[in-house]
């Protein structure tokens, strides 16, 4: 005698159970694809953030006065702080170069200051004759490196470098972009 064994599709307990075990594996995979996209969500919104609170130290102008009779440039850039936060620990520096040769500077000296959001500071310079007379005459380039190193909240270090260069025909300066 030969005995058939029941087809397993026909117990209801064992379908069931099949269809539990089949669901759970599903529910698995769908709640690991919500905690990752989830995680990507919180990382995006963390970054957004992190760039709408923070300080932004850059030049926001930098004004050339020409003193045709003293014979002097008088240079002063202004740099404001457009972030919606203190820039902790600034040091705003500047180099003045002629001829993209670095210039000997008196540099008063200062302490790291908190930069608040909207305040400015200024640096201040004045070429003089014999440079006067060259950079006016369009002979001399006078180009100025503006560097701004600060700290935004969680102590997080930014760096900002800009080059302008002296246009004495307009009185005005370009703006040559980033310094690596």
């Amino acid at each position: 005698m030969i005995l058939s064994l029941p087809c397993w599709t026909h117990d209801p307990v064992t379908v069931a159970t099949v269809v539990i075990a089949a669901a759970t594996v599903v529910n698995l995979l769908v709640s690991a694809g919500l905690w990752y996209a989830t995680a990507r969500t919180a990382t995006i919104a963390e970054h957004a953030f992190e760039a709408a609170n923070r300080p932004y130290v850059g030049v926001e102008s930098i004004i050339a006065l020409v003193d045709r009779t003293k014979k002097e440039l008088n240079v002063t850039a202004i740099i404001k702080n457009f972030g919606s936060v203190p820039a902790e620990e600034s040091t705003i520096r500047w180099e003045i170069l002629m001829n993209g040769v670095a210039q000997p500077q008196t540099a008063v000296p200062d302490k790291p200051l908190t930069l608040f959001p909207t305040e400015i500071s200024r640096l201040h310079a004045f070429c003089p004759d014999p440079f006067f007379g060259q950079i006016m005459a369009g002979t001399a380039t006078l180009e100025i490196i503006v560097r701004a190193v600060y700290y935004g909240p969680g102590k997080k270090s930014y760096i900002y470098h800009e080059k302008s260069q002296y246009e004495p025909v307009r009185n005005v300066f370009f703006n040559l972009g980033r310094v690596e």
